[in-house]
């Protein structure tokens, strides 16, 4: 094939017409090409957003909208013997983040992360280099704000009873890695401040028992504070009691148990009361939750009018008893005024089974006590009118102590000490404070002195007492955090907690005790420098440093005699048996490159060549790589060798485009699973993507993952950016495809045999032409017969081949004229004229768009269907020369042009593969749900050649691509055109 006009300028026309979204900065005095005729300048757009919650991560997309053609002015010189036929090696780029770091090569990926340790302003260069040097640059200043320290968790336990004290630890992380201070106030006015360094851990003893409320403010170097709250419970004791619970020992019981409650009520109202004890609406005993029973009871002292509801959780009651303390126990006390309000509350709240009983159970049952939380309610008065009924003779008429309404006291502060021995009897001493809630005595207080006999065997005559489920229960793991079996997790520095079913010993967890760890090479497992937080209930392990990224990690806590307790004593339950409690969870995988390894979250952009501006209204993918390297000294089976994701674009307003899921593999792991690169199957490649006009880049491509295998919920683990430019131009082509009836074609039989290959021609010919070039539609109708005017006639084929009929064969022939007529015979952008082949096939471009305001071009085909893709390549190749496109190499004229010429047309034939170096590009579908991969680094999805579209002489469609250079000198076309 061969082409009309001379050859642009060796180096491609700046690309600074190219619209940039945010910032395109162009470096001048760049060196030029080695024999290039002119100092060359590119921009790249820097593009940037900053992501991060415990570090200052950032993104960033480099927009490099051109290269230099990197050819020298004597043109193409064939290929050594035997070595690859390449030319324009690929480019690289090198990212300096400005904060003092090693630059970081992320190659030809446009996409690159990183995390600054310091807030501030930064500069961010990034360049492009090729085999020749640095062709292009670009700068963006960011800004690099502070953000508070963040606190990771405040715990309180309380380790001496006996005196009160409570250990309060805290951690925190601060993204600037400032040093922090902490200000610790106690809740009761006492306070203490420090380097975090020396207070994470303080002791503290409260005055006594009771709920205080700690606050802790964190201040980093900048001034920037974060304060935590924390509800700190001081249960207390008597001087060697150790918890709230102590098993009774073997003293002998009482002789003789009388059921009663009798002591002094002195204050608001006095008086000595011996009542009997009856069961709470049919109530004695119930279980409330696992390991936990409500016991109840109502009392009533006849001769004063004086009745009394308890309610208290007894937490664990074992088969041979306990000793409880209980803090504020909710005792409800009522002076009636009369015998008819007395009698009317002793029908309603005692007695044995009694009507409603059903339901009132399952309203105990909702009030589930919460460990450490407060304490249940007991069952609101009646408020409503007493309705009329016999009242019991026996009572006195009104009340003895000078009642004259029903006034009622409940808890406001004091202990219960009970001993519960379950079967055998309830003993307990009351040393309350009451106060007044409503009525005339609002606010007014009594002291409630008491002692508690009750027979638990006779109670059972009276009411239920049911003990099935108020055995402590075994101390055990609850839960865990991360839930065993998470993946991805993101967290560098992640809070890891166990929480217990009971009160934990504090003694029995340290460091040897409690432990997060990895395996190095061989198995054993290498425990994780931290702190350890005790809580009432729950253990908390903060690294000093972040995990490892994309390992196995396993939290251990030790188990059986040697092993964690509960607060009484329950060793944790060595169900594994080796001595430890395990679970595993994997960290998140770093795709934020620190060297010029394989880490890295990429996107790339294509509707035809790779990060090319995009044509609003045509279908483009996005090609998502996330790469990571294994850990130096961990074992091979603990790392993440795989990670599945949904893929998801989404524009600047996190408004979603497309998504897909996408199973990536580490880039070392590639080889063994055959993961092959020139189909393209280690990135994701995510369809349906339209552009539109005004889409402000860059696109955000987030990775959402699920925490474990078969979840439903997904979450964000990865961030990344594509870089994204849209064009201002959305381009049509018409293509007017025709058939001149010369040489065996003026037999109207033969060229209408012909017709079907022809259309058949054209209409691939015109969806390749869409899928190489950038323009939006190539609009083209059938293939039409154009007859020649009367007289007009062309040589024999055989001796006048197409460039000969095209370009007139020199000065005096009288077929000179030919291209100008054909392209004054149609309106369309380029016409397309299909002739016999005759004894030689091939084609030639006359007339180009941007010279004539029209193309024109003649092809020699036929209806062979094995040279039906060649044909199809051919038109599209010719297409490609009337739109400005030289041949790829090219081969200036003058001495040896045509032996150069000869020898570059012999490669077509040669077993050499021919791969263009300046490919990169997805030949995607007419409707963008699918594509294939031609790139000169990775491969072409369907051959081993990857030959540029304007090769001289015909290759099959799925061989050759058109470079990206080309691509974008086109769109510079159509820019000029105005199109």
């Amino acid at each position: 094939m061969s082409a009309v006009g001379n050859r642009p300028d060796q180096v491609l026309p700046a690309a600074s017409r190219l619209r940039a979204a945010r910032l395109a900065l162009a470096l001048a005095g760049l060196a030029a090409a080695s024999g290039a005729a002119e100092i060359i300048s590119f921009p790249i757009e820097l593009q940037a957003d900053r992501r991060g919650r415990e570090t200052l991560e950032w993104t960033f997309a480099a927009a490099l909208p051109d290269r230099p053609l990197r050819e020298d002015l004597q043109g193409y010189q064939p290929a050594v013997a035997g070595a690859p036929i390449l030319w324009e090696g690929p480019a690289e780029l090198r990212w300096d983040f400005g904060d003092g770091c090693s630059p970081v090569s992320t190659g030809e990926r446009a996409s690159a992360s990183h995390v600054y340790e310091q807030n501030g302003n930064y500069v961010v260069t990034v360049t492009a280099r090729d085999r020749r040097g640095v062709f292009a640059t670009g700068t963006l200043e960011i800004e690099v704000t502070n953000r508070p320290p963040h606190s990771r968790h405040v715990a309180a336990v309380e380790i001496d009873p006996a005196t009160s004290t409570v250990e309060l630890t805290a951690t925190s992380q601060d993204a600037e890695k400032d040093e922090l201070q902490f200000a610790w106030e106690f809740g009761d006015g006492q306070a203490a401040a420090g380097p975090a360094e020396d207070l994470w851990r303080v002791r503290h003893r409260y005055p006594g028992p009771g709920t205080w409320e700690a606050k802790l403010t964190i201040t980093d170097s900048d001034g920037a504070e974060e304060v935590e709250t924390k509800k700190v419970r001081v249960i207390g004791g008597d001087p060697g009691t150790e918890s709230e619970k102590v098993e009774i020992g073997d003293e002998a019981p009482p002789e003789e148990i009388v059921t009663g409650l009798a002591g002094s009520v002195s204050g608001a109202v006095a008086a000595d009361l011996d009542a009997r004890v009856r069961p709470l609406r049919g109530l004695y005993l119930q279980r409330v939750a696992s390991g936990a029973c409500r016991f109840m009871f109502t009392a009533w002292d006849d001769a004063s009018l004086t009745s009394l509801i308890a309610v208290v959780d007894l937490f664990g009651v074992p088969p041979e008893g306990a000793r409880f303390r209980i803090e504020r126990p909710q005792v409800t006390l009522l002076f009636s005024p009369d015998a008819r309000h007395y009698d009317y509350q002793r029908r309603v709240n005692s007695g044995r089974l009694v009507d409603g009983l059903g339901a009132f159970i399952e309203e105990v049952g909702r009030r589930t006590p919460v460990p450490g939380g407060e304490p249940p309610d007991v069952p609101p008065l009646d408020p409503n009118p007493i309705p009329d009924a016999e009242t019991d003779t026996r009572l006195p008429a009104v009340s003895p102590l000078g009642v004259e309404d029903r006034t009622s006291f409940m808890t406001r502060s004091g202990t219960l000490d009970l001993e519960f021995l379950p079967g055998e009897r309830a003993i307990g001493h009351f040393d309350l404070v009451l106060e007044a809630k409503h009525g005339h005595a609002r606010g007014q207080t009594v002291d409630f002195d008491f002692d508690l006999l009750l027979d638990l065997a006779e109670a059972r005559d009276q009411g239920i007492v049911n003990y099935e489920g108020c055995e402590p229960p075994p101390f055990e793991i609850e839960s865990t955090w991360p839930r065993a079996g998470t993946e991805h997790l993101t967290l560098e520095r992640p809070r890891i907690q166990v929480a217990f079913s009971d009160r934990i010993d504090p003694e029995t967890f340290d460091e040897a005790t409690f432990q997060v760890t990895y395996p190095r090479i061989g198995g054993e497992l290498v425990p994780v420098g931290g702190r350890i937080l005790r809580d009432d209930e729950r253990v908390t392990f903060v690294p000093d440093e972040p995990l490892l990224p994309g390992v196995w990690h396993t939290v251990r806590v030790a188990a059986g005699e040697t092993g964690v307790r509960s607060r009484g004593g329950e060793p944790l339950e060595d169900t594994e048996g080796s001595g430890w409690r395990t679970s595993k969870f994997a960290t998140r995988v770093d795709t934020i490159p620190e060297t010029d390894g394989d880490q890295l979250l990429a996107c790339h952009l294509f509707q035809t060549a790779r990060d090319a501006p995009l044509v609003p209204g045509k279908p483009a993918v996005a090609r998502v790589w996330a790469m990571w390297e294994r850990q130096i000294g961990v074992d091979e089976a603990a790392h993440v060798e795989e990670l599945t994701a949904r893929v998801v674009i989404k524009d600047a307003l996190h408004n979603e485009l497309a998504a897909a899921w996408h199973t990536f593999v580490r880039p070392d792991r590639w080889g063994e699973r055959r993961i092959q690169l020139r189909a393209a199957e280690h990135t994701a490649q995510i369809f349906g993507l339209v552009p539109r006009a005004g889409l402000a880049g860059p696109l955000r491509v987030e990775l959402e993952v699920r925490d474990e295998p078969g979840s439903e919920t997904l979450r964000i683990a990865h961030v990344g950016r594509c870089p994204t430019t849209v064009w201002d131009h959305s381009p049509r082509l018409s293509i007017d495809f025709v058939a001149l009836p010369f040489g065996e074609w003026e037999d109207s039989d033969a060229l209408t045999a012909v017709g079907p290959a022809l259309n058949r021609i054209a209409a691939a010919a015109a969806n390749h032409s869409w899928q190489l070039f950038p323009v939006v539609d190539v609009e083209h109708g059938p293939v039409r017969t154009l007859p020649f005017p009367p007289g007009y006639r062309l040589p024999p084929v055989a001796d006048c081949p197409s460039g000969c009929l095209m370009n007139g064969a020199g000065e005096g022939h009288w077929w000179q004229g030919f291209d100008a007529w054909l392209r004054g015979q149609s309106s369309a952008d380029i016409v397309v004229a299909f002739g016999p082949h005759g004894v030689q096939e091939g084609g030639s471009s006359g007339g180009h768009v941007r010279q004539a305001g029209r193309g024109a071009a003649l092809f020699l085909v036929s209806d062979n269907p094995e040279l039906f893709s060649r044909y199809v390549q051919g038109v599209v190749h010719e297409v490609a020369h009337t739109l400005d496109l030289e041949h790829l190499p090219f081969i200036a004229d003058g001495p040896g042009a045509n032996a150069r010429r000869d020898e570059l047309l012999a490669l077509r034939e040669g077993s050499k593969p021919i791969v263009y170096r300046g490919i990169e590009g997805l030949l995607i579908s007419r409707d963008g749900r699918s594509a294939r991969n031609k790139s000169s680094v990775e491969g072409n999805e369907d051959d081993t050649w990857l030959p540029p579209l304007m090769f001289p002489g015909g290759f099959p469609t799925h061989r050759s691509f058109i470079a990206n250079h080309h691509y974008r000198a086109l769109q510079r076309l159509f820019e000029d055109l105005g199109k």
